[in-house]
């Protein structure tokens, strides 16, 4: 398994940086492809569901199988993104459309889609805007933590198996993947806080702020939460010996 997957990208600029690039050239018949985009597209118009996102994922399937590897599409995951009215609170899904644009995508070039846009939403919805923030870093709203990211792939492990003999050629990978684990329930205590560079970042408004090189900027200093938790420990780990 390798994993391309670079946060803060489209599909318009996980191409144009070269990360593609880089996958075409270890592809071998029969590999097994994840494409998962979606977030970051929705901030530009020339990426929405309608135009630029669909098509961008058409090339990437096109190339997959011209390798005569398997491409496999997943739909965003949602956000626990809400509005409220009246005193009442009701889920804006923010990514229907690209998820739908999957999903049709899927239908029409015969290719599997892992709605993972489904499974996150039906739970959040299930659980409720403020009990659904634990599986996210605080003050977020769309970047998971720990947590939210185990939670994510037993979305995955599930739609990988539902999949079934529908896609008689995916069945090596079908049959690999273990069923999804039980959820790992958060701990207050050990949850991150919200990246720095991402505290000017607006609540569930329906919009977000800050420009695609600072959204690129903001996830690549994410870690800086984690260093200070980090140090802490270590720091505690010298007093204590």
């Amino acid at each position: 398994m390798c994993n391309h997957a670079h946060n803060g990208r489209s599909t318009e600029t996980f191409r144009n940086e070269g990360h593609f690039d880089l996958i075409q050239k270890q592809l071998r018949p029969g590999d097994f492809v994840v494409i998962q985009f979606g977030h970051n597209d929705q901030k530009h118009p020339h990426l929405q569901a309608y135009n630029g996102y669909p098509e961008n994922l058409r090339r990437f399937i096109a190339e997959i199988r011209a390798k005569k590897a398997l491409p496999i599409l997943a739909t965003p995951i949602a956000r626990n993104t809400w509005t409220e009215q009246n005193g009442k609170l009701t889920y804006n899904d923010l990514l229907h459309d690209h998820a739908q644009a999957c999903i049709a995508l899927g239908k029409e070039l015969n290719v599997p889609v892992l709605d993972l846009h489904q499974a996150a939403m039906e739970d959040i919805i299930r659980l409720g805007r403020d009990a659904s923030k634990i599986y996210y870093h605080q003050g977020d709203w769309t970047h998971t933590n720990d947590y939210g990211a185990v939670r994510a792939a037993g979305y995955a492990a599930d739609a990988l198996r539902s999949l079934g003999g529908t896609f008689p050629e995916y069945l090596p990978l079908i049959q690999a993947v273990s069923a999804s684990i039980k959820p790992w329930k958060p701990e207050a205590a050990l949850l991150l806080e919200k990246p720095v560079r991402l505290a000017g970042v607006k609540g569930p408004n329906g919009t977000e702020e800050g420009t695609a090189a600072q959204d690129h900027q903001a996830e690549k200093d994410g870690g800086d939460a984690l260093a200070r938790l980090l140090a802490a420990v270590q720091s505690a780990r010298g007093q204590g010996g």
